[in-house]
This record gives structure tokens, sequence and C-alpha cells, in this order.
């Protein structure tokens, strides 16, 4: 049963499983399009103040963020059986978040709904980048990292644009608005069950495992053989002049993709992976850069929306905002993407150095926010771009690095641990926003709305400080593993 895609499909299935990988992440995103809808929904449930309002949008960042659970069990079953899991949740959450827009539900029926959806989106955002970047070369993990991730980063733009053009200013549409989310994001979600190449968990995959053997004395390992990676398509392990070539680059990260045994020769466990790259401080280093700058991501996303409109009195162009972060967003992964594979392999640096350039715009970003005048909207449009762009070159590097520096066996749970990290962050950040939200004072509201945004952009100046020790980091770790940046 398994099979009938690859059989069906033939040499194209890897590109119509790209195709529904992008498709997936446009239905991984939708929850950030909040923003747009809600001011909205608050309205239409009968709440009286926008803590309800942020409590609702926080606990589903956190269905996001908190998902160990859900990589496990990609990591354990596959992405194809875990993307039906993702269309239930998908589904069950937007219909739930339609009733409570049509009856006036709880906050609490609200928070339900979007840890729903969040969990669902969570689910497709793992099972679409799991399955599919398995299938490119290792040159090509920056492009094809960038372009799945930038359908979860122009998700929102769709969601909010489709709000913006057809039921925004009639209040009571928004559950018609939510059902169509869910039936839509469902139905994707279902074909990726069906068609994903998920190579990794036995989709037809023909690779060979390389075998490393030991060299002369002091020379360390040394890759033999051949092999054929999931395409069918044999590759050399040795270049003519015997250095390090493409296919020794690639079979070297591989090398990190396998399962590792224990002294007794069992294979790894969950917890003993997780004990042995804990003791890696890039393991660490990444985590925080990842709660600083993605947490700050989530403030935005959560509360931008908000301080605009007591700002402004206004909700006169919050869809804009939506759709510039999520444009921003997807030429952020896209571009980092690209930019990430040629700064790599034509002048030898490691993927960090995007954490520092992201770090330093979301500073930036978040400064011009938390500075903006009720009467000039540039400022604020200037953070949704730079926020936005941001978070894209942010994304599309950290999962390229860890898939890299801690394994692709293992990457399902790693995205989980990294999402674990911006709930912290959006945690922190989003914990001090409501904090400043629960004033009556308008004017009050606003001054500590800048001061909680001031902050953010201090934790993501040090982040940017961060990623060059991450940097650093990698680039002692090639060097002691033997491992050229500069492919020949």
């Amino acid at each position: 049963m398994r099979d009938l895609a690859a059989r069906a499909l033939g040499a194209n299935h890897v590109w119509v499983s790209l195709f529904l990988g992008v498709c997936m992440q446009l239905c991984a995103g939708t929850l950030y399009s909040v923003t747009a809808w809600g001011v909205t929904l608050k309205e239409v449930a009968g709440w009286n103040s926008d803590e309800s309002l942020g409590v609702a949008e926080t606990v589903g960042t956190m269905g996001i963020n908190i998902a160990f659970h859900n990589g496990f069990l990609v990591d354990r079953l596959g992405s194809r059986p875990m993307s039906a899991v993702a269309a239930l949740a998908l589904f069950s959450g937007w219909h739930l978040l339609a009733n409570v827009a049509s009856s006036g539900g709880s906050p609490s029926a609200a928070a339900l709904a979007l840890w729903l959806v969040g969990q669902g989106s969570i689910t497709a955002f793992m099972c679409s980048l799991d399955a599919n970047v398995g299938n490119f070369s290792e040159e090509n993990q920056g492009k094809a990292h960038g372009l799945l991730l930038s359908g979860f980063g122009g998700s929102a733009a769709l969601f909010a644009t489709v709000y913006r053009s057809h039921f925004a200013g009639v209040p009571t549409a928004l559950p018609s608005f939510f059902r169509g989310a869910g039936y839509v994001t469902a139905v994707v979600c279902i074909a990726g069950a069906l068609l994903l190449k998920d190579a990794r968990h036995g989709d037809k995959s023909k690779a060979r495992r390389v075998v490393c053997e030991e060299g002369e004395e002091g020379e360390g390992p040394e890759l033999v053989g051949s092999r054929e990676r999931s395409d069918g398509i044999e590759m050399s392990t040795m270049s003519k002049d015997g250095g390090m070539s493409r296919a020794q680059m690639e079979s070297f990260a591989n090398l990190h993709a396998t399962t590792h045994g224990t002294d007794d020769g069992e294979d790894e466990t969950t917890w003993q992976y997780l004990r042995g790259v804990a003791g890696r401080p890039l393991y660490w280093v990444i985590f925080v850069i990842v709660a600083c700058t993605i947490g700050t991501a989530l403030l935005w996303v959560n509360e931008a929306g908000s301080f605009t409109h007591v700002l402004t009195g206004s909700r006169k162009g919050l869809s804009n905002m939506v759709v510039a972060f999520s444009l921003g967003n997807v030429f952020g992964r896209l571009g980092a993407g690209w930019a990430s594979d040629v700064v790599e392999l034509s002048f030898g640096a490691p993927r960090s150095v995007f954490l520092t350039f992201g770090g330093g715009l979301f500073s930036v970003s978040m400064a011009a926010l938390a500075g903006s005048e009720r009467t000039s909207s540039s400022s604020r449009m200037f953070s949704a771009i730079g926020v936005g762009l941001a978070e894209g070159t942010v994304m599309s590097s950290w999962t390229a690095i860890v898939r890299r520096s801690f394994g692709a066996e293992r990457f399902g749970l790693n995205l989980a641990v990294y999402n674990f990290a911006m709930a912290i962050g959006s945690g922190i950040l989003n914990g001090l926003a409501a904090a400043a939200t629960e004033t009556e004072d308008e004017q009050k509201e606003i001054n500590n709305l800048r001061l909680v945004f001031w902050v953010a952009a201090v934790f993501n100046a040090l982040a940017a400080v961060i990623g060059i020790v991450a940097t650093r980091i990698l680039r002692e770790e090639n060097a002691r593993m033997g491992y050229q940046m500069t492919i020949i």
C-alpha cells in the first residue's frame, strides 16, 4: 500500500511530493493570520478585554511549539500517517473556532480550538519538511528548506488576503471563513498522507549504507565505496584527487542520520540520543537563538495588531501588515535558503552567519515598532516586513543546520525540541505583553507594550552576538572532524 504512489508516479514522485509539501506548509502557518481576524473574533464572541484574546492566541502558539509527542511520532511512524493526524486536528480546531464565533463561545473554548489548529499545524509542518528534504542532495539542502518553508511563511498572507477580500467587514461571515479553512487544510493534509515521498520510512529508498573505515594512523575515517540516493542515482564517494567530493560531503552528513548503537549493540534510545546531543554546546546555542528570535516573531504575531488598534483607534491596515509580514517571510526563506547554499559551497562559511543577520534584523524591526507614532504607519510597516524577513532568514537556516549537525534520523524530535525553544521565548515575551495589557488605561497599555517591544529588541541583539558564537563552534567542529566546508 505504501508503495502505490511510488509505482504510479515513478520519477515524478519526488516533485509531486515537493509540491504537496509546499501546499502543506501553506496550511501550517494559517494561525499567523490571527492578526487580521483576531479582533473581530473577540467582538463577535462578546469578550470584554484584549487579555482574553491574547491568552487564546498564546495557547494556540503553544499548540504549535510544544510538540515533543508530534516529533517523536513523526520519527517513529513516518510523515504519511502523521499527515492524516494533522488533517484531523486542523479540521476539528477550525470548526470548533467557527462554533465559538457563531455562538459567542468562551475564551477557553477558543483557546482549545486554536491549540488544536496549532497541533495540526506543527504536525503538517514536520511531515512536509521531514519527508521532502531527504529527497535532495546535501548541496541543495538550503534551497529545499527555503522553498518548503516559504510556503509556511506565505500561509498567513494567503489566508489574510482571503479574509480581507471576502469576509472582512462582515462579522457574521467569520464562522464561514473558519469552516472553509478547516476543509481546505484537512484535504491538503489527506493528500499528503497519500502521496508524500518519505524515503526515510520505506518509500522505495534504495540507499545503501556508506562504509566508514579507518585510514592510516592519524588520518581519521575514510569513506569508501559507492551508494545510491533515494532517487536511484549512484554517486561515487571519492573525488579524483582523493579529497572530499560533493558526494563525500553528503555521505559525511548522512553518517549523522543513521541510528547509532550503544555499547551493548542495541539501538540508541530517544533518551540516550538526547543526552548525547545535550552535551554539545552547539545544541544549546541554537536553542537560545531560536528562543529569542522566533519567540519575538510570535510576539509580533500576537501583539502587533492589538498594539496598532489601541494606538490608532482603528483596525485599518492590520491585514496589510499581515500580508507584509508574510511576504517578507516568503522572500526571507527563499533568499536565505538559496544564499546559504551559495555561501557554504562557494565561500566555506557555515549557514549560521544567517542566524546573526536574522537576529540583528529582528532587533532593528522591533525597535521600529516600539518607537512608532500614532499618525505614521511607515514604521509599523517596516517592522512587519523586517520581522517577516528576519524570521524567514532564521527559520530556513536553523532547520538545515540542525538536520545536518544532529542527524536526519531524529529530525522530527529535534524540530520538537527547538519548537519548545520557541515556546519558551514566546511564553516569556507574550507573558510580559499580557501583563502589559491588563490595565484599562489605553495610554499606559501603549507605553507598557512599547517597553515589551524594546525588551524583545535587546534579546535579539544578544541573539545576533550568539550567532557569531554558533559560527565559531561550527567551524571548530568541522575542523575537528576533518570536514572542510569548501567542496572540491
